[in-house]
């Protein structure tokens, strides 16, 4: 799909690329969308890093993995990003999208809640970069897709903690690209 003369956006050649979608259970959706993408654009290998859809991979005959771990705990994420690369080779492109959410009042939210969602919004997806982005300056390049949340910007009520930790994705995206 051509996105010339959107600002941000790059066009990518998926064609015998490895593709590492990371997600939570709530954005499952998100990541059935853009599996989808991938390989109706020519997606060589796919490694999802938590529930593995195997049997739609066979019937496409796309080479799958499946790897489990808890993003918000780094050396987990490293043996994803190890697992990944030992599987096919290389890591070409990495969707982050962990995300939870507890619709808590700010006042009610507990410091357990808090600390998971920014845990797993946040921390998760900087754990899942730093991995990524190791492994792809190493091989020449690659590319990194964070799916952040309109919640990031435009803030609503009762779920103070996830707009706050979305917030933060949308900046660890922008700092990453200066650096």
């Amino acid at each position: 799909m051509p996105l010339d003369g959107v600002p941000g956006l790059v066009e990518i050649d998926w064609a015998g690329r490895t593709v590492a979608i990371e997600h939570a259970w709530i954005g499952r959706e998100r990541a059935g969308r853009a599996l989808f993408v991938f390989l109706h654009e020519g997606l060589g290998s796919l490694a999802m890093w938590k529930d593995f859809p195997r049997v739609l991979c066979d019937a496409l005959g796309v080479r799958g993995l499946g790897v489990a771990a808890d993003v918000t705990q780094a050396d987990q994420v490293d043996v994803m990003v190890e697992r990944t690369v030992q599987a096919f080779g290389r890591l070409d492109i990495v969707v982050s999208n962990a995300g939870i959410i507890r619709w808590e009042p700010f006042f009610d939210i507990t410091p357990r809640n808090l600390h998971a969602i920014t845990g797993v919004n946040l921390m998760g997806n900087a754990n899942v970069c730093r991995a990524a982005a190791r492994q792809m300056i190493a091989q020449g390049g690659g590319r990194i897709i964070h799916i952040a949340s309109i919640q990031g910007f435009a803030s609503s009520g009762e779920c103070g903690a996830y707009n706050a930790a979305k917030g933060g994705v949308i900046n660890l995206t922008k700092s990453m690209a200066v650096e």
